[in-house]
C-alpha cells in the first residue's frame, strides 16, 4: 500500500525475522519470481549485520532458495563497534575479497550519494562518511579499497 509497516522509525531495528513469518513467506516468494525471470548467475545479498528487518527478511529469503549468493557485510553497521560481534550471530561461511578499482569505488560513492535521506541516518556524522567508508574497504584488504563478501554456512 506504500504505507509504513511500523509505528516509529527505530522499529525497523527491532523486528524478528521468525516473529515476521509471513511477511518472509511474501518476501521469499517476490524474490523467487524475480530470479526465476533473470536467471543470473551470482545474486548478492545483504547478510543484516545492524538487523534491519528489510536486510534480515531478504538475507533470510536468500538463504531459503538454494541458489548461489554471496552475502554483503552490511555497512555502516559492521563499522561501528556496537555490531563487532557480527560472526558470532551470522552463519557466515567463506569470505572472498573484491578490490576496487577507482572506477568502481567511484562508482560506489555516486550511488551512495543517491541516497541523500539517509546519509544523516546511517552515520553519526554525514560529513564523514566518504573517509568513514573508505577507511573500512581499506582495512578489508590491506590498504586496498576492497568489499567483503561472504558464502553462506549451515549452523
Amino acid at each position: 500500500s506504500g504505507e509504513s509497516c511500523y509505528d516509529f522509525e527505530g522499529a525497523v531495528f527491532q523486528g524478528d525475522v521468525l516473529d515476521e513469518g509471513q511477511e518472509l513467506e511474501r518476501v521469499t516468494a517476490q524474490l523467487t519470481v524475480v530470479l526465476d525471470r533473470l536467471d543470473p548467475d551470482l545474486v548478492v545479498a545483504p547478510l543484516g549485520i545492524g538487523n534491519h528487518i528489510d536486510h534480515l527478511h531478504v538475507s533470510a529469503a536468500a538463504k531459503r532458495l538454494g541458489r548461489r549468493f554471496l552475502f554483503y557485510e552490511d555497512v555502516p553497521y559492521v563499522t561501528i563497534g556496537r555490531f563487532d560481534g557480527w560472526r558470532r550471530e551470522f552463519p557466515a561461511g567463506e569470505a572472498r575479497i573484491h578490490d576496487c578499482s577507482a572506477e568502481a569505488w567511484a562508482a560506489k560513492i555516486k550511488s551512495i550519494e543517491c541516497y541523500s535521506s539517509q546519509l544523516e541516518v546511517l552515520w553519526f556524522n554525514p560529513q564523514s562518511w566518504r573517509n568513514d567508508l573508505a577507511s573500512y574497504a581499506s582495512s578489508v584488504s590491506h590498504g586496498n579499497r576492497a568489499e567483503r563478501y561472504w558464502t553462506f554456512c549451515e549452523e
